[in-house]
């Protein structure tokens, strides 16, 4: 009895401990695919798994899965990853913009829709940008938030918080490489490295290319690398087509770079009880970065439906696993970069990047190299750049910036074609050159009906606490302003035939902090009117032509941070400008002119301009445009070149090419409201209004002379309805003006391309 009784107890004891005894923690990898921007559903997947107190044990990762793997593996959470990937910043990097308050040289618009290269030092040979996509912002991104865990790691990627591998390819080999070394920054760029998106960079002397290409879906890396016990695989890219589309494969070739990036999910590599999580992204582009909150919110729902696969194969708990803990690095916070080094470049040309990026002789944080570097690549010269931190002492960074300069000159090929007689092609080119200072030779040329031009230009850019350029510029215009029959409808009062030519040559003073841009100007203008004076016109009759001749001292401060050169939606922009002009007005009569002989008249005058545009809003965008100009301009010798030579108001896409006589005038007010609705990606409905006023209506007096009369009291409206697809190349728009003009009402235009010229000296 004492022995059976001895024995139950031992029972009880082994089973109460066999009970409460702690099971073995089994091994979690998290297998993270590419996809382009549909990776950002990856931090869904990892807020719920942080939420459910899921530990991941080691990550694997390939593209967009590489790039929030790496920075999870580097000890920042799901909710830091979601706010990187929801700022406005990530949207700066993802398209390659570059930030604009950072600039330190004046941006001209021009017509501009694409451009290409031709090398000096390899025969003249000519090549295309090797990127769509300007990676010189997501460079330094990757670098600044990544470097100090890869230096405590000691370069050795199991050292990481979490064991992290990431996948790239070698092209010219055509193998998969994976990445267990090195900068945690260099791995995952490389691994995202789309070709023709983003340029390649270098690890141990290979160009790199993304992993997709050859392994999208790393399970495989993940068991022969650490060997988990389970295995979460996300996947957010699946095969598009099962069989050949023959009905639609010609609408479809334009976009087959996308069909060969997303590879073929195999979700047979997972073994039974793994997981397998794929959120429903069919409806979202590899290529659109533009709405992360809702793709984040797409991979926290598909891990959800599988929270029952996911507590019943994965004990929760906390992981013995990984080199350290996110918070050991506060240890190592860097306080200064101590040297920065160059490599590319001559010792000339060091001393000017070191001046930009460095301008006072001292210690900088992370946050002042950052300005330094945004304000570097502004300039083209300098976007093949590639930077690096180097540990140095326990405090201190040393810089290390890789420059790949090149001996080219800028071509570039632009324009418009219109329903009207307005289309025209544009022409650029440029040329860098890197010394002790940044020399920039430019020129272009507009060759059209409507409109002609040439520009051409040679700046020098001086690094230094509060950069500045120098600028001497050449600019030749004409306009010739005819009946506009192509307009659908029109109210035509008098034959408009007007050429104006419009020559300046001068040179200016510029300078850049924030995103405020400061030039100073001096030159001399020759404009050169030729008109009719109205009436009966014969074709025997010969031209009015008024010349002024004039210095024009100028004085402009500028804020655009608009993201569109033509049809904005985003962004402000504000200026105002100062100008006084002194000259000669030269007269010589034609055969409508009642005035006889040549005539000189003394002319001078301050015109006061200030011009404002904002947007609001996400989806449906609001915006508004004011304007106003104030000065003492006198009327010149008649009715007719008075009016052309007074300043307009042009609110809409075609205005500068309509001589339009209401929406002239010394002094005016003008405002706008604009409303811009989506459509569908890309595309997007525009409405416009305006309201103009003159001081005063400028009338025909006696003997042809210019009459003004009234006082703020003559309103005009203008109004636009314009369906814009956005194009890589540029606008595509069809519009519906209408001008509350005597001459032109109702216009209907359809243009692909830039409606844009060289600056005027007058206006």
């Amino acid at each position: 009895m004492k022995l059976f009784f001895a024995i139950l107890v031992i029972f009880q004891f082994l089973s109460y401990f066999s009970i409460n005894a702690q099971s073995p923690r089994k091994t979690v990898g998290l297998v993270l695919s590419g996809g382009g921007a549909k990776g950002i559903a990856h931090v869904g997947v990892l807020k719920y798994l942080e939420e459910n107190n899921i530990q991941v044990d080691y990550i694997t990762g390939t593209s967009m899965g590489a790039i929030v793997g790496g920075f999870y593996a580097a000890g920042y959470s799901a909710k830091k990853i979601e706010e990187i990937v929801l700022s406005e910043d990530f949207q700066t990097w993802s398209s390659g913009k570059i930030v604009k308050d950072a600039y330190f040289v004046d941006d001209k618009a021009s017509a501009e829709m694409f451009s290409f290269f031709l090398n000096l030092d390899s025969n003249f040979q000519a090549s295309v940008k090797s990127n769509l996509i300007e990676d010189s912002p997501l460079n330094f991104a990757l670098a600044e938030r990544l470097y100090q865990v890869s230096r405590v790691a000691n370069y050795d990627f199991d050292h990481l918080p979490i064991p992290f591998r990431c996948i790239a390819a070698d092209i010219f080999t055509q193998k998969s490489i994976v990445l267990k070394k090195g900068n945690l920054n260099d791995a995952v760029r490389a691994s995202m490295t789309v070709p023709l998106f983003f340029r390649p960079i270098k690890i141990e002397g290979k160009y790199l290319y993304d992993g997709g290409i050859y392994n999208n879906f790393p399970v495989d890396v993940m068991r022969e690398e650490f060997d988990p016990d389970i295995i979460i695989g996300v996947n957010v890219s699946s095969k598009a087509f099962e069989e050949y589309p023959f009905e639609n494969d010609e609408e479809l070739i334009s976009n087959s770079l996308k069909y060969f990036l997303l590879d073929n999910t195999d979700q047979s590599l997972l073994n039974e009880g793994d997981v397998f999580i794929e959120p429903q992204l069919d409806e979202y582009s590899p290529f659109d970065f533009s709405k992360p909150a809702q793709m984040i919110e797409l991979g926290y729902f598909a891990t959800k439906i599988q929270h029952g696969k996911l507590v019943k194969a994965v004990v929760q708990g906390k992981s013995n696993l990984g080199g350290f803990s996110i918070g050991d690095l506060e240890n190592f916070e860097v306080k200064n970069i101590n040297y920065i080094d160059i490599e590319g470049l001559k010792n000339r040309q060091k001393g000017y990047v070191r001046s930009v990026l460095k301008p006072k002789n001292e210690k900088q944080s992370v946050n002042q190299l950052r300005k330094g570097y945004y304000r570097l690549i502004s300039n083209e010269y300098f976007r093949e750049i590639y930077p690096e931190f180097v540990y140095d002492t326990l405090d201190s960074y040393n810089f290390n910036l890789k420059v790949n300069p090149k001996k080219q000159v800028k071509l570039s090929v632009g324009g418009n074609l219109s329903t009207r007689s307005i289309s025209a092609i544009y022409a650029g080119l440029d040329y860098d050159f890197l010394g002790r200072a940044l020399y920039n030779f430019s020129a272009n040329a507009y060759a059209g009906r409507f409109y002609t031009s040439g520009r051409a230009s040679i700046k020098t850019h001086y690094p230094s606490n509060l950069p500045f350029y120098l600028e001497l510029e050449g600019i030749i215009n004409k306009w010739e302003y005819t009946d506009v029959k192509e307009l659908v409808l029109k109210n035509r009062n008098e034959s408009a035939f007007i050429i104006r030519k419009d020559n300046y040559i001068g040179g200016n003073i510029g300078s850049t902090f924030n995103s405020n841009n400061v030039v100073i100007g001096a030159g001399v203008t020759n404009n050169h009117d030729e008109y009719f004076n109205g009436g009966e016109i014969t074709n025997s009759d010969e031209l009015d032509e008024t010349q002024f001749q004039s210095v024009v001292l100028s004085a402009v401060f500028k804020n655009n941070t608009l993201n569109r050169k033509q049809f904005p939606s985003k962004g402000k922009m504000f200026d105002i400008s100062l100008k006084y002009f002194t000259g000669i007005e030269t007269h010589e009569p034609g055969t409508t002119s009642l005035r006889e002989g040549l005539s000189q008249h003394d002319r001078e005058w301050v015109a006061l301009k200030i011009r404002r545009q904002q947007y609001f809003g996400n989806k449906f965008r609001l915006g508004y445009h004011l304007e106003g100009l104030i000065s003492n301009q006198p009327t010149f010798v008649n009715y007719q070149s008075s009016l052309i030579n007074a300043p307009s108001f042009n609110p809409l896409i075609d205005s500068k090419t309509i001589f339009l006589e209401n929406f002239r005038g010394y002094n005016y007010a003008a405002s706008g409201l604009i409303g811009i609705i989506p459509i569908f990606r890309n595309i997007e409905m525009r409405l416009e209004g305006y309201g103009f006023v003159a001081k005063n209506i400028m009338m025909e007096g006696e003997n042809q002379t210019a009459v003004k009369t009234g006082n703020w009291d003559n309103f005009h409206g203008a109004t636009a309805a314009s369906l814009i697809f956005n194009s890589m190349l540029g606008p595509l728009s069809v519009s519906l003006n209408y001008y509350d003009d005597p001459n032109y009402q109702f216009g209907f235009l359809v243009n692909f391309g830039y409606i844009l010229f060289n600056k005027k000296a007058m206006n």
